[in-house]
C-alpha cells in the first residue's frame, strides 16, 4: 500500500472513516505510508484517521509466517484504543474502533522476477 492503487485506496478508505491496516515491504516504508495517509486525511478534513502499518515482505518467508501474529497484535492495540475512546465518550452512543472482522481485503501486491 505504499504506492499506486494500494496507496490511493488506503487514502480514500481512511478519509471515508474506515480503519485501515496497510502493509509495506519494510517498517520504514510502512511508517512513511501511514504518515502520508494521515496527512492526506487531515488536509481533507478527517482529523482523526485510524491507520496502522505492518511490514510484510512477500520475498521473506519469515515475514510472511509472522504476519498473522503481528496483525493480531495490531488489532489488539486498536481494540485497546477503542476501549479508551469508549471510556472518554460521554454520550449514550458507543464507538467501536476495531473488530476482528475484515470487511475489505485488497491484495494488489506486485510480484516480479519469478521465472
Amino acid at each position: 500500500a505504499s504506492s499506486g492503487l494500494g496507496f490511493e485506496s488506503a487514502k480514500r478508505l481512511a478519509l471515508a472513516g474506515a480503519t485501515v491496516i496497510l502493509t509495506a515491504r519494510t517498517k520504514e516504508i510502512a511508517i512513511w505510508t501511514v504518515n502520508e495517509v494521515c496527512d492526506y486525511c487531515r488536509q481533507s478534513g478527517n482529523m482523526e484517521p485510524i491507520v496502522q502499518g505492518i511490514a510484510l515482505d512477500l520475498d521473506d518467508l519469515e515475514s510472511v509466517r509472522s504476519f498473522p501474529g503481528r496483525y493480531r497484535d495490531c488489532m489488539l492495540e486498536l481494540s485497546n484504543i477503542g476501549k479508551e475512546m469508549e471510556k472518554e465518550d460521554s454520550s449514550d452512543q458507543t464507538t467501536t474502533v476495531a473488530t476482528k472482522k475484515i470487511n475489505v481485503l485488497m491484495n494488489n501486491a506486485g510480484l516480479a522476477g519469478f521465472t
